[in-house]
């Protein structure tokens, strides 16, 4: 019974030790002048355009805040701040807890050891990573990183953003960073018809992320989101290949159907369009995409969805949403 305790202990705690953290995230991030536009935690889920609603269970908080005219000096200092917020909350939960075991019941004595080691490795886990990013930070791969993640919160055009290719860096990077640096040379790749890159691109993404071609050996981590999407897109449109795209459509699923944003919408057009053939749901997701994209917080990123979707469009020359779009003097 004790042992049964410990375990569910331990469970319990990584939706409280996420709770927290994602509490201090909005308050530091508050203080730096930035607003929440998508939160995600237990069953509910929010963004700027649909509002509060409920989704599929998840014990991470994903909480995203944006501000324009970010500085790459203040995304560091809110992160390093927030974190060791966060370890000293954790570390003073701890101490508590041994302090008061004492007091504590019987029955829950092995529950409360349980959400405190999971405290325990948290703090072990956020500790090297803090130290980790610290010196990554200075690898020219991830400088270059923040810099075009700048530009494009700032709204530079996203034609006159130049993404080098990542083996310019010899790929000196974590592999999340190089995912990441990745996804935004698949989409710039993609932007100039380069498709010999975007293959690329679409490779290296696959490694970063461990995927195999059965996609079978590694689970769906939602820090990959942008690139299981690019992936998905790739494999709808660019390469066509029903097997992957299905593979990586039912890996996403959750996410992808309850994305609000226009790239989610964007993304499940090309894949309705071109592997499910359902033209009804295509115009659906690109009218609601296109109906949404001023609302997407990566200002420059705008383009490439709106170009995107228009791209799409044509194909439906009969549609009233074309007739809307392409003649409807606001637009």
């Amino acid at each position: 019974m004790e042992i049964m305790l410990f375990l569910f202990g331990i469970f319990i705690g990584i939706p409280i030790s996420y709770g927290i953290y994602g509490t201090l995230t909005y308050i530091v991030e508050s203080l730096f002048g930035r607003k929440v536009y998508s939160f995600k935690y237990l069953i509910f889920s929010y963004t700027k355009s649909t509002g509060l609603h409920t989704c599929n269970f998840s014990p991470i908080c994903e909480i995203k805040m944006t501000k324009e005219n970010d500085t790459e000096k203040q995304v560091i200092t809110s992160f390093i701040i927030k974190t060791i917020l966060y370890i000293v909350c954790a570390v003073v939960i701890t101490l508590a807890v041994v302090i008061y075991k004492h007091d504590i019941l019987p029955l829950f004595t092995a529950l409360i050891a349980g959400v405190a080691l999971w405290f325990d490795i948290d703090i072990f886990m956020r500790t090297i990573f803090l130290i980790k990013s610290i010196v990554d930070s200075k690898k020219p791969l991830n400088t270059n990183y923040r810099t075009i993640i700048k530009k494009m919160l700032d709204g530079v055009p996203f034609g006159e953003i130049e993404v080098p290719d990542p083996r310019t860096y010899n790929y000196k990077a974590d592999k999340t960073t190089l995912a990441k640096y990745q996804h935004l040379f698949f989409m710039s790749r993609v932007w100039h018809d380069d498709k010999k890159s975007v293959s690329y691109a679409v490779r290296s993404m696959e490694l970063c992320i461990g995927m195999n071609y059965f996609l079978t050996d590694k689970a769906y981590l939602q820090t990959y989101t942008d690139v299981y999407y690019d992936l998905l897109f790739y494999y709808s449109f660019i390469n066509i290949h029903k097997y992957r795209a299905e593979k990586i459509f039912d890996i996403i699923a959750p996410d992808l159907l309850t994305d609000n944003d226009s790239n989610g919408y964007r993304t499940l057009a090309y894949y309705n369009y071109f592997i499910l053939d359902n033209m009804e749901a295509t115009e659906l997701y690109i009218r609601k995409g296109l109906e949404l994209i001023d609302e997407f917080p990566i200002v420059s990123q705008r383009e490439y969805e709106k170009m995107l979707l228009i791209n799409l469009l044509k194909g439906f020359p009969d549609s009233l949403i074309y007739t809307d779009f392409f003649h409807n003097p606001r637009k």
